[in-house]
């Protein structure tokens, strides 16, 4: 299975917490007949039909070390078809996250530094190209972890790319990074 028991246990508890966003799960269907579940808790902040880009962010207040903290995750889904090699998609993600995500101006570009491309991974007969790295925002203190899948593959391209963030400065994000995974790994759910 793509996504791992501990992944659906993470989603179903998101779901039962917020809902589920059937708005946003409509549109990604609409665009790409994906079967993702997108917990109500992430709102779409930017759809560009044109591109085939949908952007999705979500932002909490939390306690750590006594004080107040926020967390922002968020994740991009294109549906524009690409060369399934990892030069190509890596020079995609950091395109897509420059164009796309909040709060970047055209001068301080977020660039992604320390990308480590993990080898393709093979679920069922489908292939699902996963990396995952650092991004960072020039000229900002700003940054934090990614990741990103490439998937249903045929002939030398994919046909969905997802590309996932945190930013959550002096917190651990391995528990948000695991939500970020499932809702990208259920993208993926349908390929054939």
């Amino acid at each position: 299975d793509i996504v791992t028991k501990t992944q659906k246990r993470v989603i179903d508890d998101l779901v039962r917490s917020y809902g589920r966003n059937e708005q946003a799960e409509n549109l990604l269907a609409r665009m790409a007949g994906t079967n993702a579940r997108i917990p109500g808790s992430y709102t779409v902040t930017v759809s560009d039909t044109f591109h085939k880009t949908i952007i999705f962010r979500r932002e909490e207040k939390t306690r750590y070390a006594g004080m107040d903290a926020y967390i922002t995750k968020g994740f991009l889904v294109s549906f524009h078809p690409g060369k399934a090699d990892s030069t190509h998609i890596v020079n995609t993600i950091d395109s897509l996250m420059s164009q796309y995500f909040e709060g970047v101006s055209p001068v301080d570009r977020m660039k992604i530094s320390k990308v480590k491309v993990l080898p393709e991974v093979k679920f069922t007969q489908e292939g699902l190209i996963e990396v995952r790295g650092f991004w960072f925002i020039e000229n900002e203190f700003r940054g934090g972890s990614f990741l990103a899948y490439a998937g249903c593959t045929s002939g030398g391209e994919y046909k969905k790319l997802f590309i996932g963030y945190v930013f959550a400065p002096n917190i651990s994000k391995r528990r948000h990074l695991i939500e970020i995974e499932a809702i990208g790994k259920s993208l993926f759910l349908d390929c054939k």
